[in-house]
Parts: C-alpha cells; structure tokens; sequence
C-alpha cells in the first residue's frame, strides 16, 4: 500500500487513494493508505493497523520490550542521546491508542509477536 503521501498517481488509480495527503486520514479512499505517526496523531480510527519495526525487540533476560533507536528509520535518533527509546515508545503508543474498536498489530520480530500474544485474550 502507498504512503499518504503518494503524490502523483496514475490515472488507473487516481480514484483509489485521497485526493492528498492532507486528508487521507478523513477521506473515504484513505484507506486504501498507510499513515504514519505524524499524520495518524490526533485522529481516532475505527480500526488501525501498526507495524512493529526493527526498532522494537524482546529481552528475554529481563522478559521485556527493549527499544533500538538506531534502528528506527524514523528519526536519526542514537542511543547517546537518552530520548531515543522514550521517543520509539511514545510513537508505538500514540499508533496503538488510535482505534476505537480494535488495534492490528504485526512486528518485524516474531518475539515481540510471541511477546504481545502472552497478554491478549483470544
């Protein structure tokens, strides 16, 4: 699927996507798009998918999530600056609070899958 800030489409599918990236996130075609966290913050979905990048791994020695911010493709963030991995989580925790009804949520690393799964009821 294409950013939200695909800009020029081909007539094949000039009606798939919304007419900018402005309101992909109101327009009906949006959701033929992927946002990200900047263009996602502030809005509430019915339903939202988040992909956990590469950023986002489990220790299994302290049975916790651990964040790698040179990993992040988002931000050039380095673990030297100290805001790097309260950065990567208030991301993933502005992503996962956007759906009123239900949250998807894939992870790069199947750990952190396994992880998440040990909390759900299903």
């Amino acid at each position: 699927m294409p950013w939200e800030t695909k800009a020029n489409t081909s007539k094949e599918f000039k009606f798939q996507y919304a007419r900018s990236a402005d309101f992909w996130a109101k327009d009906p075609q949006g959701i033929n798009q992927v946002g990200c966290i900047y263009s996602a913050q502030g809005f509430e979905f019915d339903y939202v998918g988040v992909i956990l990048g590469p950023d986002i791994k489990y220790d299994a020695e302290k049975d916790a999530l651990v964040c790698l911010p040179k990993l992040n493709k988002e931000r050039n963030l380095t673990e030297k600056d100290g805001n790097g991995d309260r950065l990567i989580r208030n991301i993933y925790k502005v992503l996962l609070t956007r759906g009123r009804k239900g949250c998807y949520m894939y992870s790069c690393d199947p750990k952190v899958s396994k992880y998440f799964k040990r909390f759900m009821n299903y």
